[in-house]
């Protein structure tokens, strides 16, 4: 189960720091927990020592064990978490762990944290995952809706069956309960507007062509004054204030139509002022 020759070094390097003698590069990157080229950085950076005895191959043990409790290598922290050390030093570099950087190599850099920061970063780690498989499963909702609302609009098609609409437009509510959705998806997921809206937009090309005449909200409000002012019907009021419901209705628009658009709201308040005139 274990490589006999890195067995055979980690025991030799316990005993070594255990009496205080000297470490090879080998068994230094094993206490610490990284790669033999790691060494050359680390103890370029003075993070761990050369022995008294000036050789360039031998550590000073027991620098190298001060350095393994306060520092952990970040590739240790992914194999066991089952990650990537670039992840990490992302996840690090949000949350504003002091990453040590040791070159690596030609061109790479080995991170180390200090072991008091472990437990944060394993947090961020954790936390990360789970914001991840909610996006997830809140994706699968939306395609599941999103195949809901197809099936919807393919068994109207089928069974010549209109779109449910209020004042000429569709009746979100009314679809939503029928797609097994609430109403809030029609506003909040635009492939779910755009498919509603092609739908509702041929459904109209259809009547259209069958003869039906299809006028957008504008032209029915203005046809709608136009009758009141020829009948002489005062507006629809309510406490005194023009009743935009009311008016809505008569014109088979939505109520919204007389607040969302400029153009609705400015020949709505002309009309009142000439009214007031008359």
């Amino acid at each position: 189960m274990f490589d006999p020759q890195h067995v055979a070094a980690l025991v030799a390097a316990g005993h070594a720091v255990a009496s205080s003698e000297i470490l090879t590069k080998q068994q230094a990157a094993l206490v610490i927990g990284c790669d033999s080229m790691t060494i050359h950085g680390l103890l370029a950076r003075g993070l761990i020592k050369k022995s008294a005895t000036g050789q360039e191959r031998q550590i000073d043990a027991a620098s190298v064990e001060k350095f393994r409790q306060d520092y952990v290598a970040l590739a240790r922290c992914a194999s066991s978490w089952k990650t990537s050390s670039a992840r990490l030093k992302r996840l690090c570099k949000q949350t504003r762990i002091r990453l040590i950087q040791v070159p690596y190599g030609d061109s790479g850099n080995a991170g180390f944290i200090r072991q008091s920061a472990i437990d944060t970063l394993r947090s961020a780690m954790e936390d990360e995952d789970t914001q991840k498989r909610c996006r997830h499963r809140n994706q699968a909702s939306q395609n599941q809706a999103i195949s809901s609302l197809h099936r919807y609009i393919q068994n109207l098609a089928q069974n010549n069956e209109p779109l449910p609409r209020r004042f000429g437009r569709p009746n979100k509510r009314a679809i939503a309960l029928a797609c097994g959705v609430t109403r809030d998806f029609f506003y909040t997921n635009s492939d779910a507007m755009r498919i509603l809206e092609k739908f509702a937009l041929q459904e109209q090309e259809l009547l259209a062509a069958q003869g039906y005449i299809v006028k957008p909200p504008l032209a029915r409000l203005g046809e709608y004054l136009e009758r009141l002012r020829k009948s002489g019907t005062p507006l629809p009021r309510r406490a005194g204030r023009v009743n935009k419901l009311a008016v809505a209705r008569n014109c088979g628009i939505n109520r919204s139509v007389l607040h969302d658009d400029a153009k609705a709201a400015r020949m709505l308040a002309t009309y009142e002022k000439h009214e007031k005139i008359r």
